[in-house]
């Protein structure tokens, strides 16, 4: 995996051009609702715990816009950097772990996120596709963990 990607990861996201293209601070209605500002500066909530709470209340907001697939299009732009990481599944209701290595990180067309691995011990390939409007997505410097109602799948860095 290229150190650029890794950076790109885990410093600021959205970089300044993101951030005066995309996500357009002080643009009224055309401001991307998930753009929130802290002691670090500008940082994209759209998949963190705050994102429900945003959403519940975009009608009363200035900030209406939702205009980019935030950290995950950097996430997708570099899958083929991540293809053979390890890859653990962990679902509830029912209780199932799955691990392998990655094959592919695509978004479909119905917007629906999809994560493929395959287990070569076992001789099974295993596709999980979900929704983001529900996606978290948690990057650390060993792993990307995207966690939704069903459980979580977690992609280690290392």
């Amino acid at each position: 995996m290229s150190m650029l990607f890794l950076e790109a990861l885990l410093q600021a996201f959205p970089k300044k051009e993101h951030l005066r293209e995309k996500c357009r601070p002080m643009a009224g209605s055309d401001t991307c609702r998930y753009l929130t500002c802290g002691a670090e500066g500008f940082r994209c909530a759209k998949f963190t715990g705050l994102r429900e709470a945003i959403d519940k209340q975009k009608d009363a907001m200035r900030a209406k816009g939702d205009n980019c697939e935030g950290i995950l299009a950097v996430i997708v732009d570099h899958a083929q950097e991540l293809v053979g990481k390890r890859v653990l599944c962990e679902e509830i209701m029912p209780t199932r772990i799955t691990k392998g290595s990655l094959m592919d990180i695509e978004i479909e067309e119905n917007g629906n996120l999809s994560i493929s691995w395959e287990e070569k011990e076992k001789g099974r390939d295993y596709l999980y596709s979900f929704s983001v409007r529900s996606l978290r997505i948690a990057i650390s410097n060993l792993k990307i963990k995207f966690s939704f109602s069903g459980g979580e799948v977690t992609i280690f860095l290392d």
